[in-house]
């Protein structure tokens, strides 16, 4: 199975399921990775004939033209999705590739799912949005990943933002509304990673630090949700 579909985590495990059918309800957002394409992108299923297709809309990077040639018939297509605390992931290949009257993919239909299990795991997926500040500065950001003392996050940051620094990080806070929690965080914290995925693109390992009490007994009743409902 393509290796891209491991979620880090301790405690993780992996299963492979055969498909009977594919309960993405419509409208889910997707992760994609284009084969041979270096750059995780979004995308949202919009349709789906059971054994037959799926059909998303195209993803497009903002960063590079070039990526909106790759979509030829037989490449190889790897989706993921968050379902009940879990990443979910499949492979398929692009069967048709339409520009009218909207930019979409039909792809084949996947022949099995590969699930990532998080309920042992300190890390939880998460595909949200969220505000990273730094100072003055604000970088709307999709959040990738979350556990008590930190996330990964993925963001569009240019490239004389002190957020690009090596060493000595700046110190950040990172607002964001959890589903079902009743009030949005403000979770601050320290820059301990950042790599640059494509031009200005980045994803970022953030460790929390100070978090006020309110906001740390939020995350942890959302933490545990999730590991309930897994």
């Amino acid at each position: 199975m393509y290796q891209g579909l491991t979620v880090e985590g301790a405690g993780s495990q992996e299963e492979i399921q055969v498909v009977d059918e594919l309960a993405i309800p419509l409208g889910t957002r997707l992760m994609v990775d284009v084969e041979g394409v270096g750059e995780r992108l979004e995308s949202r299923l919009v349709g789906s004939d059971q054994e037959n297709f799926l059909l998303i809309t195209t993803p497009v990077s903002e960063s590079s033209d070039y990526i909106r040639d790759q979509y030829y018939l037989g490449r190889v297509i790897v989706g993921r999705f968050l379902s009940s605390g879990r990443v979910q992931g499949f492979r398929c290949q692009v069967r048709q590739a339409l520009s009218r009257p909207s930019r979409l993919l039909f792809l084949s239909f996947p022949t099995s799912i590969e699930k990532v299990d998080l309920r042992s795991s300190q890390r939880f997926a998460a595909l949200c949005p969220a505000l990273l500040q730094e100072g003055s500065e604000k970088h709307s950001c999709i959040l990738l990943d979350i556990s008590r003392g930190g996330c990964c996050i993925r963001a569009r940051i240019p490239e004389d933002s002190a957020l690009h620094q090596e060493e000595d990080h700046p110190p950040v806070t990172l607002h964001l509304s959890l589903p079902g929690a009743p009030q949005a965080l403000s979770l601050p914290g320290q820059i301990r990673e950042c790599k640059q995925t494509s031009n200005q693109m980045v994803e970022a390992g953030i460790c929390f630090a100070k978090v006020s009490s309110e906001d740390s007994k939020i995350l942890g009743e959302y933490l545990e949700v999730l590991k309930e409902t897994a």
